[in-house]
C-alpha cells in the first residue's frame, strides 16, 4: 500500500523511505509527549488534599510535577534534583516530605548538568517510588526528553518556581558558617518551644499543692524586657493570696535568662507556654519579615514586592512586629481556653496582664469581692476591670461602675471568663478581618459591631494595675527609666493605702457608653495575618500553616484575591 502510495505522488524509492520514516516519528513524538501528560496528571491524583488546602496545594503539585520534564544528563550518568533542596520547600500539599524515588541530590539551582528527580508524596510506598523512578529514567533516556536544551516553556517554570522559595531556604553551599548556626540555633529553639507546650508543666505544686476548681488564673504577656518581668514579679510576690494561685507566662521570644528567672520563680504556681508562630522563630519568612515583602511606606501605584496588593487602609504594609502583639494575644486566650490541659474546662475568672504592668497587693481580694458583688449588682457584666488610665484622686470610698467594654482604656488587669471567649470566638471573622493591628481597638469594633448583647463591665475607679513601660510598643519617652515609674506606682499605693483591701464599695449609677469607634488604625491589611489569625481562632495553625503562606506569598496563588 505504502509502494503505490509512493508511486502515485512520483517520489523516488528514497524519498519514499523519508516521507514515512518521518511520519512515523512525529507520531512516536505525539504519543510520548501524551503519555508523558497522563503520567503526572496520575501523580497530581495521589496527593492528598482537603477543602480547605485544595487551592494552593493544586497549584503547588502542578509547578513541581510540571517542572520535572526538563531534565539533563550529567557526564556520569547520574540523576540530581534540577531544582536544589526541594525536600525542605514549603509547599502546601498534606504531606510536608517527598521521596525522591532513590535520586541522588544535587543541592544548588545553579547545578545545570543535574536532571531533576521525578518527585512523589510520602505517602507513597517505596515500591511504587522505585517503579515511578524506573519510569522517568526510562523515559528521560528513550524519549530524548533528556536533551531538550531549548525548552523555554520548562525554564520559565523553574525560574518562577525558584523566585517563589522563601528566603530562608537557601543551598547548603551558599550558606555562610555564621547562616548555617543561626539555622540551628532557630531549629534547636522551636524543639524546645514545642516540648515545653506539649508537656505544661506546672512547677512548685509540690510546695502549693495541684491546682483546684477554686484556684485562681493569672496570665502574662512576655516579651523580652526582662527588668519589667522582674518588677512584675515582685508585685505579685507581695499579693495576698497568690500562694493559692496560678500564674501562666506567655512568651513570644525565646531568651534563656529570661526562661530562668521565670523557672526559679517559687512564690505560686507557674506555668509557662510559648508562642509558636513568633518572628523570632521564623526571622526572615512569614510571620516574620520575608525579604520579598514591601516595606511599610513603599511608594508607587504597583510596587514591585510580593505583597503589594495588601496595603491597609492607608496604603501602608504591614509591620511584622506588630502585627504579631495581636496574633500573641489571640493565640493565648485562645490556648487559655481551649488547649491547657489544666484550664480548658475552666469556667472561672482568669486576669489578663503584661510584662509592664505592677499590681496592687489587694488585687486577687478586689476580684474576689466583684465576682460575689455582680451576682445582685450587675449579673449581666461579664468583664470585670481592675484597672485604668484614670488620673490620681483622693476618694474616700472606692467607686465601682457598669457600662459597656471600652477596650482601649480599660485594658489594664481586665478579668474574663469562657463567655467572653465565645463571644470572641464567634465574631472571629470581623476580629481577623477588621483592618487595625491593635487587639484592643479589634476589641472595641467587636463590642461595638457583633457582640450582642454587648460585653458589659464591672469597672472600680482606683486602678490596681499601673503600667510601668516607659519604653513600650506605643509609649516612648526621652529616657526609658523604669525603675522610675516603678517608684511611682509603688508610692500610687502607699498613697490610697486606706483604700486597699475594701470592705464594701459607692456605686456609681452613671453607666459608660462605648464610643463609636469606624475607622481602624490600620497595619492589618495582609491576607495571610488575615488567614493565620483565622486559623488560631479556628484552631487549626500549625507549622503547616505557616509553611503554606510562607509559599504562597505570592497573590496569585491565593483564589480569594486580594483579601480585601
Amino acid at each position: 500500500m505504502a509502494y503505490y502510495h509512493c508511486l502515485g505522488m512520483a517520489m523516488t524509492f528514497r524519498e519514499c523511505i523519508r516521507y514515512y520514516l518521518t511520519f512515523f516519528l512525529t507520531v512516536w513524538f505525539i504519543l510520548a509527549i501524551q503519555l508523558d501528560l497522563l503520567a503526572v496528571e496520575k501523580d497530581l491524583a495521589n496527593f492528598e488534599m482537603n477543602e480547605a488546602e485544595t487551592p494552593l496545594g493544586y497549584l503547588s503539585a502542578r509547578k513541581l510535577l510540571f517542572v520535572r520534564r526538563n531534565r539533563r544528563v550529567n557526564e556520569a550518568g547520574q540523576y540530581g534534583n534540577l531544582y536544589g533542596k526541594i525536600e525542605e520547600y514549603p509547599t502546601a500539599i498534606n504531606s510536608s516530605e517527598y521521596k525522591d524515588g532513590g535520586q541522588s541530590r544535587v543541592y544548588g539551582p545553579e547545578a545545570e548538568t543535574s536532571v531533576g528527580t521525578r518527585l512523589v508524596p510520602s505517602n507513597v510506598t517505596a515500591r511504587q517510588a522505585s517503579n515511578l523512578s524506573t519510569r522517568a529514567n526510562q523515559k528521560t533516556t528513550s524519549s530524548g526528553f533528556g536533551r531538550m536544551e531549548n525548552d523555554r516553556s520548562s525554564v520559565k517554570i523553574l525560574n518562577e518556581l525558584l523566585k517563589q522559595n522563601t528566603s530562608t531556604l537557601h543551598s547548603k553551599s551558599t550558606q555562610s558558617p555564621k547562616d548555617l548556626e543561626i539555622e540551628l540555633e532557630i531549629k534547636n529553639m522551636k524543639k524546645s518551644v514545642e516540648e515545653i507546650n506539649n508537656r505544661q508543666l506546672i512547677r512548685n505544686e509540690n510546695i502549693f499543692g495541684p491546682v483546684k476548681n477554686d484556684t485562681r488564673i493569672l496570665i502574662v504577656q512576655v516579651h523580652k524586657r526582662l527588668e519589667n518581668l522582674k518588677y512584675l514579679v515582685e508585685s505579685l510576690q507581695q499579693v495576698k493570696g497568690i500562694e493559692e494561685s496560678l500564674v501562666i507566662f506567655s512568651h513570644d521570644f525565646w531568651d534563656q535568662t529570661i526562661n530562668d528567672f521565670v523557672a526559679n520563680i517559687t512564690s505560686f504556681r507557674v506555668l509557662q507556654m510559648f508562642f509558636p508562630f513568633s518572628i523570632q522563630l521564623h526571622p526572615k519568612a512569614f510571620p516574620g519579615r520575608d525579604p520579598r515583602d514591601c516595606d511599610r511606606n513603599v511608594k508607587g501605584k504597583r510596587p514591585r514586592c510580593s505583597n503589594s496588593p495588601w496595603a491597609d487602609s492607608y496604603g501602608h504594609y504591614r509591620e511584622e512586629h506588630l502585627t504579631q502583639i495581636k496574633h500573641h494575644w489571640l493565640w493565648k486566650i485562645y490556648r487559655v481556653f481551649e488547649d491547657l490541659r489544666i484550664s480548658r474546662y475552666w469556667d472561672g475568672w482568669i486576669i489578663f496582664l503584661e510584662e509592664d504592668h505592677y499590681v496592687a497587693p489587694d488585687i486577687l481580694h478586689v476580684l474576689n469581692t466583684l465576682v460575689l458583688l455582680r451576682g445582685s449588682f450587675c449579673p449581666h457584666c461579664r468583664v470585670i476591670c481592675l484597672g485604668n488610665y484614670k488620673p490620681r484622686i483622693r476618694p474616700k470610698l472606692d467607686v465601682i461602675s457598669t457600662g459597656d467594654w471600652v477596650v482601649t482604656s480599660q485594658n489594664l488587669g481586665y478579668a474574663l471568663d469562657r463567655s467572653v471567649w465565645n463571644s470572641i470566638k464567634d465574631c472571629g471573622e470581623i476580629f481577623c478581618t477588621f483592618d487595625d493591628y491593635n487587639w484592643d481597638w479589634t476589641l472595641n469594633r467587636l463590642v461595638q459591631a457583633c457582640c450582642f448583647p454587648k460585653l458589659t463591665a464591672l469597672s472600680i475607679d482606683l486602678t490596681r494595675v499601673a503600667h510601668v513601660g516607659s519604653c513600650g510598643t506605643h509609649v516612648k519617652e526621652r529616657r526609658c527609666n523604669v525603675s522610675l515609674a516603678v517608684e511611682r506606682a509603688k508610692a500610687s499605693f502607699h498613697r490610697y493605702r486606706h483604700l486597699l483591701f475594701p470592705e464594701s464599695f459607692a456605686v456609681r449609677t452613671v453607666l459608660t457608653k462605648l464610643p463609636d469607634f469606624k475607622k481602624s488604625n490600620g497595619g492589618w491589611g495582609d491576607l495571610r495575618d488575615r488567614l493565620l489569625c483565622k486559623a488560631i481562632v479556628n484552631g487549626t495553625a500549625s507549622d503547616e500553616t505557616v509553611q503554606r503562606l510562607q509559599f504562597a506569598n505570592s497573590p496569585k496563588y491565593f483564589v480569594t484575591g486580594k483579601g480585601r
